[in-house]
């Protein structure tokens, strides 16, 4: 076994009677400096790129159109030479822009010249049928095995299909690649892009300045050159007497996992996607354990492992339970789970304060956001304040009151961006870790990213 991988428990394992469920946090570091060594079959052979643009009638307004030609030229330029890519036009129906035939080309200085020709004579035109886009991806990336195979999704508008349209795209694109998508302008739909994003394993954010897309889509395109791991398998071994209710990703953004678990004889299994060298992600379990005798003793209700492919990458973890009658261990929760509750909270509080803003319920959108603001000071959330502070005044007896001058704009981004969390107090604060090696790592570290001991 290759401990490429760290993983770290923090749980409240203390159950008073009549409680049936134990709660846990996942920590998931990849630790070592020289992962591209780690593959789901043998070495990593690069990245297959489809750059996705919306192309629809709405985008010749403004400079939409001329600033996502550029983000895309941005991102072919991005791409090492000997990556797999192509790019795809969006509207009614899913075009291929280059190359012109369903297929990935090669990356290299002609490649990128063609493209880039190819890119200037996108023009806008029709509707937007997103699940046709997606599926001419499926159609350039499926069966690709070898690359780590990322979909750069652009839109700036609503999705004309049928919802179980949608909804049957994203089931069959899960297994064949990850999307990162990002808005512009003000008429699209924040819950629907992050629903992309989530079903997808990738991240959805607004881009507020039109002028900023192409350092964008930049920064996704160097940030999966830098994934050299194709897929790492999250496992769950049960004991009998549990089963897994709840399998959510909450750093670094949120995500419910349990519609792409599989699962049988006893084993819960969901693949994680593509990880870069440092990476650190977090997941939050829910583990009914039903009365399973007295529990006076620590007892395993799961085991967990991180595999790629067949091979184990990581010391397992295990979540324990035990009945308690001592009423202060049975109502002390774990840092980490209330921190991430309290992030839950936030996410969904603001949800409801944009759906109330755009079904004009003021007052609603109001308390919803006067909450959010509570949370967000509670937890430190200085960020999530200023981006807060864009939509509501909040005044000195704590009145919270929505802006005259509130943009669409504003309140898509902060619906997007109340998907990403906070790491915890624990790991944010302190000094640094520095290892006995030399290594410094940063404040909370419980493995050094060098030589992987325990710090």
């Amino acid at each position: 076994m290759d401990d490429d991988f760290v993983l770290a428990i923090s749980d409240h394992k203390y159950l008073p009677r009549g409680v049936t469920e134990v709660q846990a946090v996942l920590t998931v570091t990849a630790v070592s400096p020289d992962l591209d060594r780690v593959s789901s079959g043998g070495a990593s052979s690069g990245l297959a790129e489809v750059i996705m643009v919306d192309t629809s009638g709405s985008m010749v307004i403004g400079s939409k159109m001329p600033d996502a030609r550029q983000a895309t030229m941005a991102a072919v330029d991005a791409l090492p030479d000997g990556s797999l890519f192509a790019i795809v036009a969006g509207h009614h129906e899913a075009r291929m822009v280059y190359p012109s035939e369903p297929e990935l080309a090669v990356a290299g200085p002609g490649t990128r010249a063609q493209a880039h020709s190819a890119v200037k004579r996108l023009r806008a035109y029709g509707g937007t049928a997103i699940g046709q886009w997606l599926g001419l991806a499926r159609t350039l990336l499926v069966g690709r095995h070898e690359e780590i195979r990322h979909v750069t999704l652009l839109t700036d508008g609503q999705n004309g299909e049928r919802a179980a349209v949608l909804a049957r795209a994203l089931d069959e694109c899960h297994d064949v690649f990850q999307c990162d998508a990002r808005g512009i302008g003000d008429d699209w739909n924040a819950r629907e892009l992050i629903g992309i994003a989530e079903a997808l394993r990738g991240q959805a954010r607004a881009v507020t300045e039109e002028s900023n897309l192409a350092d964008e889509f930049r920064s996704i395109v160097e940030t999966w050159t830098t994934k050299s791991v194709r897929a790492l398998t999250l496992r769950i071994r049960l004991s009998s007497f549990a089963e897994l209710r709840h399998l959510r990703q909450v750093h670094p953004v949120k995500a419910d996992l349990d519609a792409h678990l599989r699962a049988g004889d006893g084993v819960v299994e969901v693949d994680t996607g593509a990880w870069s060298p440092g990476e650190l992600r977090e997941y939050s379990l829910r583990i009914g354990v039903g009365d399973a005798g007295d529990l006076t003793e620590d007892l395993r209700a799961a085991r967990i492992d991180v595999f790629t492919g067949d091979a184990q990458r990581a010391a397992p973890e295990l979540v324990l339970v035990r009945r308690t009658t001592d009423d202060y261990r049975s109502v002390l929760p774990d840092p980490k789970l209330r921190e991430y509750s309290q992030q839950e909270e936030l996410s969904r509080v603001i949800g409801d304060g944009c759906g109330a803003f755009a079904a004009k319920r003021r007052a609603e959108a109001e308390k919803a956001f006067a909450r959010a603001v509570q949370i967000a000071r509670a937890a430190n959330d200085r960020d999530m304040l200023a981006r807060l502070a864009r939509i509501v005044t909040v005044a000195a007896d704590g009145t919270v009151r929505l802006r005259p001058d509130v943009r669409d704009s504003d309140l898509l981004m902060l619906e997007t961006e109340s998907q990403f969390s906070q790491l915890s107090r624990e790991e944010r604060t302190g000094p640094d870790r520095v290892c006995r090696c030399g290594y410094i790592n940063r404040p909370g570290a419980k493995f050094c990213q060098k030589c992987r001991e325990r710090l």
